[in-house]
């Protein structure tokens, strides 16, 4: 942006008179009295300046280009901010919702690791089949096993909420 703003300064700037000074001598300076007469430092000065006078509409259509340039720079600069916000925010929403669903998965599981052990007492007690014990046992490890999907899924979204926020990647 600061460079797009600098070259639309610079094509305003070609509107102005220029003034290009050297450390030549004319001719006419040969002869010591010449060389320090306000004739001879007038007429260098003037050697030097130049300005524009007809362009034909040159610098106005530079300048507009630049500031269109310019325009464009700044459109980027938005789209790519936005771009980057959209991206923090989503991945702020997955690390709160892979939260929320590891706090449920964990209840659950505490919940299913609960139901295992009864039903293991149950059969050791002879008051209930083995199947109901391997079936609750099957339900505990499913849960076990979703929630460390879920865990490896909270650290997969910080790391995206990483990289969003400019992380080393």
């Amino acid at each position: 942006l600061l460079a797009a703003g600098a070259r639309t300064r610079a094509a305003e700037a070609d509107r102005y008179p220029s003034l290009s000074l050297s450390g030549t001598l004319g001719v006419n300076t040969l002869s010591g009295s010449k060389l320090f007469s306000p004739e001879t430092a007038a007429a260098s000065v003037i050697s030097g300046l130049s300005g524009p006078i007809f362009d034909a509409g040159r610098i106005r259509a530079n300048i507009v280009a630049q500031d269109a340039a310019t325009e464009q720079a700044v459109q980027t600069y938005r789209s790519a901010v936005l771009t980057g916000l959209s991206e923090v925010e989503d991945a702020l929403i997955a690390c709160r919702r892979t939260g929320e669903r590891i706090n449920s998965l964990e209840t659950a599981a505490t919940a299913a690791r609960g139901a295992a052990e009864l039903a293991r007492q149950r059969y050791e007690a002879g008051v209930t089949d083995l199947l109901t014990v391997l079936d609750a046992e099957r339900t505990s490890l499913g849960l076990e096993d979703s929630l460390l999907s879920a865990r490896a899924d909270r650290a997969n979204s910080h790391v995206e909420l990483y990289k969003a926020l400019g992380g080393g990647w």
